[in-house]
């Protein structure tokens, strides 16, 4: 599995914002301030955001910055694999 790291997934920070039980407005305004009239239509608009806008949405969440990107798998069908593949040969040096 991959994280598709270019834009913030919309409905993946919509899933957030309630999971810390908060709406949409209150969201917006910890974010961009009080007096803000911005919403969350600004991250399909601009989807690509600044790392220090990360940041702060993770704060403001309380979750770590790779859970606000949702997650891929960029072999099609079959799942990606983790953790480091180990040849025959490598096996070998290690047994000598």
């Amino acid at each position: 599995m991959t994280y598709d790291f270019t834009i913030i997934n919309y409905v993946r920070l919509k899933e957030l914002i309630q999971q810390a039980g908060l709406s949409d407005r209150e969201f917006c305004k910890q974010l961009w301030g009080d007096d803000t009239h911005t919403t969350i239509q600004y991250f399909i608009d601009k989807p690509n955001i600044r790392v220090n806008s990360l940041v702060r949405i993770a704060e403001i969440l309380h979750c770590s910055m790779d859970k606000i990107f949702q997650k891929s798998d960029t072999n099609g069908t079959v799942p990606a694999r983790q953790g480091r593949k180990e040849s025959g040969q490598t096996e070998q040096h290690r047994n000598n």
